[in-house]
Order: C-alpha cells, then structure tokens, then sequence
C-alpha cells in the first residue's frame, strides 16, 4: 500500500494529473508514471484523498505559476481501501491531512484491536449484488422454482 501525490498546473490548464474522472480520455502525456497509477487506482476505487493543497508562485503581486497537489492512499483493491479508510480512522492512524501519508499495513495488535463489527463493508456488497443482477442470476423466485422441480424429480424416482 502506498501514497501518491498528483499535480494540476491551474494557472495554464497545461497539466492535470488530478482529474476526477474520465483518465483515459484526459491529456496525461506529461504525468508521470506514479501519477497514471494513481489515476487508474482511483478509476477502480482502490484509493482515497488524503491531502489538497495549492502552490502559487508570485512577484510583485502578480501569479506567474500555480498549481494543485492531492495526495492519496493508493490499494490493490476496493475492498482493502474500504477495510483500510475505516480501520485507520478506528484506530486513530492518522493519515487524512498529510502531503506524504503512511499507508501501511496493519500490525498483528492493530488487528486486535480492530472491532470488525464497526466496519462498514456496505459499498462493497452493494457491487456484489450489483454485478450478480447484471450477471443474469436467477431470481428467488425462479431458484425455488428449480429446487422444487428437482425435489418432484427425486420423488418420482
């Protein structure tokens, strides 16, 4: 698990490596790689922001450069972006508000002490069930409907 950082050059609109969406179909030629990775992670949910702040270079009053950093937790999955955002808010792991956030793992005692029951896995199975009703499941009604085919089947042999 790591953090990355992206940048957006908001005085030209020459360079934004920050995008909220649509990666694929932004202009990131002059991203680096860690910031094309951080773009695709947040494309698959697997990262949240930790930090934003912004860089203006002046003289004499007037702004000659400016630009906006966000800094992220990067995962290999959504689900362990989901486990991880609650457990080091739980256990007051304190990664929200820095440039360079320690996205670590946890340690055996953090996982002591992590109560699981207060971990929110609602966005995760709302996907689950998302993906199996696009995937053509059967519905309840037509499961039932099966087993009880099968079980007259079973009965008249």
């Amino acid at each position: 698990w790591q953090g990355y950082s992206c940048d957006k050059d908001r005085l030209y609109d020459t360079k934004d490596c920050c995008k909220d969406s649509g990666w694929a179909n932004g202009i990131f030629a002059n991203c680096t790689s860690s910031e094309k990775t951080l773009g695709f992670a947040r494309e698959d949910e697997r990262a949240f922001q930790t930090h934003y702040w912004t860089w203006k270079k002046k003289e004499l009053g007037v702004t000659l450069e400016s630009w906006s950093y966000k800094s992220f937790c990067v995962f290999p999955s959504k689900l362990s972006r989901i486990i991880m955002k609650q457990a080091y808010e739980q256990l007051g792991i304190v990664v929200m508000g820095q440039k360079s956030p320690d996205c670590r793992g946890l340690t055996e005692i953090e996982l002591g002490k992590l109560n699981w029951e207060l971990i929110d896995l609602q966005e995760f199975t709302d996907d689950i069930m998302e993906a199996s009703n696009n995937a053509g499941a059967p519905s309840v009604d037509a499961m039932k409907d099966r087993l009880q085919s099968q079980l007259e089947a079973m009965g008249n042999e």
